[in-house]
């Protein structure tokens, strides 16, 4: 397994920060990779498409449906897909974090070095990291998004920070 080391971890206490910010910032990494997929993160998925990249969205909400890598794909009862991933950047904060776990390991195909970040609002970073051991997440960031501080988690260096 490969060791975490998140270029610094910061804390942004701007309560202007917004959703779309996030999605755009998000978006600049998503398209350093040629193959990345969007799980309940179709606002990122959306900015990609919209810089030309190429993303895949699984999300089971409706608004997603319009992109054009969009699956339907439930957290909650993955489903294995076909296509090997090379980043996966996971927006899916209401499932349980066994559910999750779950859940990245079909999508990454059991691969626990596969390069992942997880936006989760912050009071589950201790159970999702502690679930989550087998990849190696660390906190690496915390963005105060309209009043509801979110935990950026992955297990490589993010450059964005």
């Amino acid at each position: 397994m490969q060791t975490t080391r998140c270029l610094e971890t910061i804390e942004t206490e701007m309560d202007t920060t917004s959703d779309a910010k996030i999605a755009t910032e998000l978006s600049e990494l998503v398209t350093c990779f040629e193959n990345p997929v969007c799980v309940y993160a179709s606002g990122v998925a959306s900015q990609v498409e919209k810089q030309g990249g190429r993303v895949a969205a699984f999300d089971v909400r409706g608004n997603a449906t319009k992109l054009s890598g969009y699956r339907k794909w439930d957290v909650r009862e993955p489903i294995y897909v076909a296509n090997e991933f090379d980043l996966i950047l996971c927006g899916a904060d209401n499932a349980n974090v066994d559910e999750l776990f779950h859940a990245m390991r079909v999508v990454s195909h059991f691969d626990f070095d596969l390069p992942i970040v997880l936006v989760q609002p912050e009071d589950r970073v201790g159970a999702v990291v502690e679930r989550m051991e087998p990849f190696g997440l660390k906190k690496c960031a915390t963005r105060v998004v309209e009043g509801r501080r979110i935990a950026y988690l992955a297990n490589f260096d993010l450059p964005i920070f």
